[in-house]
């Protein structure tokens, strides 16, 4: 699964983030433009507020942003927040 943002500034430019796979629920590996590190926490709660994050900084320029939650995927593991 990948996570993209693509951001319109008189060139067109990308900004992704990704996981290997279907990644993990929990403490996952990502890969930001080519960064590769591990966040703690749930995939889901990181993602969205990697996506936030991307929102806050973007607002001004027309952009497409696309996010798809691992949590949505079997086993079904949940958030222990829930």
């Amino acid at each position: 699964k990948y996570i993209m943002f693509l951001k319109v500034v008189n060139v067109i430019s990308s900004h992704y983030l990704s996981f290997k796979g279907q990644g993990t629920y929990f403490n996952p590996k990502l890969n930001e433009n080519g960064q590769e590190y591990q966040l703690p926490g749930y995939t889901t709660d990181i993602l969205n507020q990697k996506t936030m994050e991307f929102l806050e900084k973007n607002n001004n320029y027309p952009f497409c942003a696309l996010l798809w939650h691992k949590a949505c995927h079997a086993p079904f593991t949940p958030s222990s927040q829930t």
